[in-house]
């Protein structure tokens, strides 16, 4: 590469080239050949191999173990998530299957948000999508979310990129802003109810994420709040992380937090129903 750069390769002390143009360093542990692709990690070093241009490295980013980060908080008075690794997060891998979703604007009954809490969650489900549509597997809630807007403005294409396999939450959300005619009025009508219709098809169809969601109820404060701690996500969250001191007081929050109001509609209506 350097050769092809008009560089001349970098030799030794005794003038030695390496194979390929690569040095052969009197101090392998001290020297970083920079023509190579990857970094070493640690701290910056430079070559100090007589003959050897002067080179110095940044210091190579340290990437924080995802397994290490806390990603849910429960407190007295709030359920604070944040990560794909929290069971709250539209990120969360859960597997469920739903039909495609129907705008409110096309049912003819009422919303699933002003339905009675009793209502079974099967009719819920029934009520808010296309009995004439494909059934679909759905990941993670985000790919839900995504497809759902996808559908509500017509764009077929992305719709079906969405729902391809192995889609991540992060591809899904991403493809959203290809969306064509896309209105965030009228989003903004209809991505609460999306949300809750994606959100009962996920817990319901996994006994032990329905268990934990309906575990956050009882706290010393009364039922808890849940909170997408995320600093940067407004519409889904907060807008703030889970240390901030306003984190708990909606007065601070600034997003509008959609989707911990549909978590806790979501456990009422898991309470409400009919055991048997």
């Amino acid at each position: 590469m350097l050769a092809f750069l008009g560089v001349p390769p970098p030799t030794t002390a005794a003038g030695r080239v390496a194979r390929g143009g690569r040095p052969l360093c009197a101090w392998p542990s001290r020297c970083v050949r920079t023509w190579r692709p990857a970094r070493p990690p640690g701290r910056n070093r430079r070559c100090v191999s007589p003959g050897a241009p002067f080179i110095l490295i940044p210091r190579a980013t340290v990437r924080e173990d995802p397994s290490a980060v806390e990603h849910t908080r429960i407190t007295d008075r709030s359920v604070l998530y944040h990560t794909k690794a929290s069971i709250y997060s539209s990120y969360y891998r859960s597997t469920f299957v739903s039909r495609p979703y129907v705008p409110l604007a096309q049912r003819p009954s009422t919303s699933v948000w002003a339905a009675p809490l009793d209502t079974p969650i099967a009719d819920l489900l029934t009520v808010a999508t296309d009995p004439r549509g494909e059934t679909f597997s759905y990941a993670h809630s985000e790919q839900w979310l995504a497809a759902s807007l996808a559908d509500l403005f017509g764009d077929t294409l992305i719709a079906r990129r969405i729902r391809a396999p192995y889609v991540t939450p992060t591809h899904s959300r991403r493809l959203t802003r290809s969306v064509r005619d896309f209105s965030p009025a009228v989003w903004e009508a209809e991505r609460a109810e999306v949300a809750l219709v994606g959100s009962l098809a996920k817990f319901a169809a996994n006994p032990a994420l329905a268990a934990a969601l309906v575990g956050t109820a009882s706290g010393p404060a009364g039922p808890r709040t849940l909170v997408g701690a995320s600093p940067r996500d407004r519409e889904w969250g907060v807008g703030l992380s889970m240390d901030d001191p306003g984190v708990e007081d909606p007065e601070a929050w600034r997003g509008n937090n959609v989707l911990g109001e549909v978590l806790v509609r979501v456990r009422d209506v898991l309470m409400a129903q009919p055991r048997g």
